[in-house]
């Protein structure tokens, strides 16, 4: 494994990136994971206790109005990784809206996205936005207009497939390994599929354009549960805060998948 190497997060507005960075960093300051941990509190300490605080609070992240990427740089050590800097920035949400919506690519964005040796895909479920099918056999209903088209009513999957070209396009026609975390994986968990069928199902698009790349492409599917539920929901929040210790809601909680096996996966080499 390289002594250096950073992952781009991707993801629209609200997809769980910056809960699961606060959560991670949890996990990895209490080295509850004994595959990986901290060596040392990174210089951007503020920032990592700042998520890490609105995660134990059960706090909603606020969306930023910082246009440019929150550095996080992390020295991990495992017993098979060894020890080597990660680097794992915090996109807004907005600058990828911002790329769909117009083109424009903010310059730090670019320049990480080209420098990335891998990427993180994040989807939340209850987010999602699907196409809207026409029924052909409906009655008319007479001359009423026509709701007009905007961009935030774009199906989820046609803008990451959008995202996902246009950072190939920069790189040359090539993606690093791509890990695709559905997140809030527990409020789905009970469907009896796995994320891989998830991601088939309920975003095809998405799922004949990731198996449509050449070799070398590869990627992954992961559900991540970084909340243990749905804290918009009073009286899930509440049980979840009955619970002293919070490393309870990502390790046994329902739905508590590995937060740490993508960040492994797409380390590797």
């Amino acid at each position: 494994m390289n002594n250096s190497l950073s992952a781009l997060m991707v993801g629209l507005p609200a997809s769980g990136k910056s809960t699961y960075l606060g959560a991670l960093y949890y996990l990895l300051r209490k080295g509850a994971d004994p595959r990986l941990s901290l060596v040392e509190l990174p210089e951007e300490r503020d920032y990592a206790q700042e998520l890490e605080e609105t995660w134990l609070r059960f706090r909603p992240f606020e969306r930023s109005n910082l246009p440019a990427p929150r550095p996080l740089d992390l020295a991990l050590v495992g017993p098979e990784a060894g020890n080597f800097e990660f680097s794992i920035p915090d996109i807004t949400g907005e600058s990828y809206d911002e790329l769909w919506e117009h083109g424009v690519w903010r310059d730090e964005v670019r320049d990480l996205a080209v420098e990335a040796d891998g990427i993180l895909l994040f989807i939340h479920p209850g987010k999602l936005i699907v196409p809207e099918l026409i029924d052909v056999s409906a009655k008319p209903l007479g001359k009423s207009p026509a709701t007009p088209w905007t961009a935030e009513r774009a199906p989820t999957q046609a803008v990451l497939c959008d995202l996902l070209e246009s950072i190939s396009v920069e790189r040359g026609g090539w993606l690093p390994r791509t890990a695709i975390v559905v997140s809030a994986w527990d409020t789905v968990d009970d469907l009896g599929i796995g994320p891989e069928k998830w991601v088939e199902l309920q975003t095809p698009l998405l799922w004949q354009w990731l198996t449509a790349q050449g070799d070398p492409f590869r990627f992954e599917t992961f559900g991540v549960s970084a909340q243990g539920g749905d804290v918009s929901d009073e009286g899930v929040r509440s049980e979840l805060a009955e619970n002293p210790d919070p490393l309870d809601r990502l390790i046994d909680g329902r739905g508590a998948n590995d937060l740490i096996e993508p960040l492994l996966w797409v380390c590797k080499r």
